[in-house]
Formats: structure tokens, C-alpha cells, sequence
């Protein structure tokens, strides 16, 4: 579901909530720069070294990348709305640990025909 909102640009990023006129400001609390859907997944300075991070470790680019566009999205709004901050290490930890379970459980129920490979 993120995926296809961040693809329709329909994420309520403080942009689209601006735009929408349910928030004062679009910009991000930390940083003052519009937060757009771009901004979370690409221009913010964790975004940026998240994805640093794993361009050495891409095995399956379709899963990582949509393991991590929901990582940083749920981390985004626990930083606004919990104020919470995870540490880098922490963010590549747990992407590593969702990618490798979610690539064993296809494989897995693969072998029954249960589950299709969908990202």
C-alpha cells in the first residue's frame, strides 16, 4: 500500500497534508525542507544513508526496495508522531532481518505453490 501511494504521490507527507489543508506547514520538522514523498525516501539525510547502506548488499532489489520504502515510512511516522529515532545500524538491521525472513518465507511455501513471489 505504500508503494502505491508513494507512486501516486498520495503519501501524507506534511506536503500533501499542506496541500490538502490539513497541516499548517509542509515542511519537515527536522530539516525545514518541504517534506514530498522524495524528500522521506530519498533527499532525508537517514533516507540517504539507509540506501547507502544496502547498495552494497542488493540481492533481490524488488523485495529490499519495498521492504525498505515501508521501513522508512513507518520510522517517519514514529519520529512524528512518537518522537522516536532510531539509529542507522538499528534501521539496516531490521531491513536485513525483514528481507531475509519475507525471501525464506516465499521460498518456503513456494515449494507448495501457496504463496507467489508478488514484489
Amino acid at each position: 500500500m505504500v508503494l502505491w501511494l508513494a507512486a501516486k504521490n498520495r503519501l501524507l507527507t506534511n506536503a500533501e497534508r499542506s496541500r490538502r489543508h490539513v497541516a499548517v506547514s509542509s515542511a519537515c520538522e527536522l530539516y525545514g525542507d518541504d517534506e514530498t514523498t522524495l524528500h522521506v525516501f530519498r533527499d532525508f539525510p537517514s533516507a540517504k544513508e539507509v540506501w547507502q547502506g544496502y547498495f552494497q548488499l542488493i540481492e533481490n532489489w524488488n523485495t529490499l526496495f519495498a521492504i525498505t520504502v515501508w521501513c522508512m515510512w513507518r520510522w517517519r511516522n514514529e519520529r512524528i508522531f512518537k518522537h522516536q529515532f532510531p539509529a542507522i545500524a538499528a534501521r539496516l538491521m531490521e531491513i536485513r532481518r525483514s528481507s531475509t525472513g519475507y525471501t525464506n518465507a516465499a521460498a518456503a511455501f513456494s515449494s507448495f505453490g501457496a504463496v507467489r513471489h508478488l514484489v
